[in-house]
């Protein structure tokens, strides 16, 4: 149990240092059900940081979505994730 308690104490480091970089965007991979989604939603609550998730999976409309950035139409895709998001 020690080694999933280092892994998780390093990935939350790494979540920070990217909070405090102000960089824009995250983007996690992995395997499923290892907790990606999980660190990241405890890492920003302790911080008291808002954050958005979206889930492609819970939020299907979410796909044409991001389709249309591929599509090159950026005012179309931030509003249409606005309104997705409800902010």
């Amino acid at each position: 149990m020690e080694v999933v308690n280092v892994l998780f104490r390093k990935i939350k480091k790494q979540i920070e240092d990217w909070i405090q970089k102000g960089n824009d965007a995250l983007l996690i991979t992995g395997a499923r059900q290892v907790g990606k989604s999980f660190i990241i939603r405890e890492t920003l609550k302790e911080r008291a940081e808002d954050f958005i998730e979206f889930n492609f999976i819970k939020q299907t409309k979410l796909l044409e979505i991001f389709k249309s950035a591929i599509e090159g139409d950026a005012d179309k895709f931030l509003m249409a994730l606005r309104v997705a998001a409800n902010r």
